[in-house]
């Protein structure tokens, strides 16, 4: 059955339709133009396979730098929140709050949102923001909440504890001010984990790319053999309707005879 599948492909002239299995039925037959062209096929599904995998590792490689600059930027909030803000409360504030203006700009530089499904590229359509800022409000102001709002409230929790449980001689918290802060802090960490769990689902697989595309970056991975993949199935496809053309004639001319 394989052979004769494989003879009426020979005939009609489509390799597309020939398999290993039934080119192995007629070795001694095979049409080297059929044999290259098959070997041509399996190359390039190789070649699509690994690309995969490559672009998979390269955009998840890029969600482990941004994600390492955002706790960065936190880690330098709280550890502001802590020392500076023991000798130097009012200036600790506004470092903080520096601080998280920039994380949220690269905020919004990193992260885009998904109105636009069909268009992978934002030059396609220069007029549709889809950064952090045109989110809905809810969406919005809940990054706020978890995102930017934990170290300025750690850092006016600790301006209010020295405030009114510091030690007068060292300046330090006494025990009570400790058990104080502790307790009004203790939200931060759950607020910082439900930012975490925010960030796991925005960089979950999207669809079946598995790429994170929510992440701006990784839209503009792979444009160039994108366009060069796209030329090159056009080019398939008008090789192949020009195949059937000729298949066509042929069995024209074979019934006129």
């Amino acid at each position: 059955m394989a052979a004769d599948i494989a003879a009426s492909s020979v005939e009609l002239g489509d390799p597309s339709l020939l398999s290993l299995e039934a080119l192995a039925t007629f070795e001694d037959h095979k049409m080297p133009r059929i044999k290259n062209d098959l070997i041509k096929h399996e190359h390039r599904a190789k070649f699509a396979e690994h690309h995969r995998a490559w672009l998979r590792f390269d955009a998840y490689s890029r969600v482990a730098m941004a994600l390492g600059i955002n706790q960065m930027l936190q880690s330098m909030s709280y550890f502001i929140a802590g020392p500076v803000q023991k000798h130097r409360p009012s200036f600790a504030l506004i470092t903080v709050m520096g601080v998280q203006a920039i994380a949220f700009f690269l905020l919004k530089l990193d992260w885009r949102t998904m109105d636009t499904e069909n268009s992978d590229d934002e030059s396609e359509k220069p007029n549709k923001r889809k950064d952090v800022s045109s989110l809905e409000g809810s969406e919005f102001v809940f990054i706020c909440i978890t995102y930017l709002l934990p170290p300025v409230l750690l850092v006016v929790i600790l301006w209010i504890a020295h405030y009114f449980f510091s030690d007068p001689t060292t300046g330090d918290l006494d025990h009570q001010g400790r058990i104080v802060s502790r307790v009004l802090s203790t939200p931060i960490f759950f607020l910082h984990a439900i930012w975490l769990y925010l960030v796991r689902q925005s960089i979950a697989p999207h669809h079946n790319d598995l790429l994170p595309v929510r992440l701006r970056t990784v839209g503009y991975l792979d444009v160039f053999t994108r366009d060069a993949l796209v030329e090159e199935l056009m080019q398939e496809d008008d090789e192949e309707m020009e195949l059937q053309e000729k298949s066509t004639t042929r069995r024209r001319r074979g019934r006129k005879s």
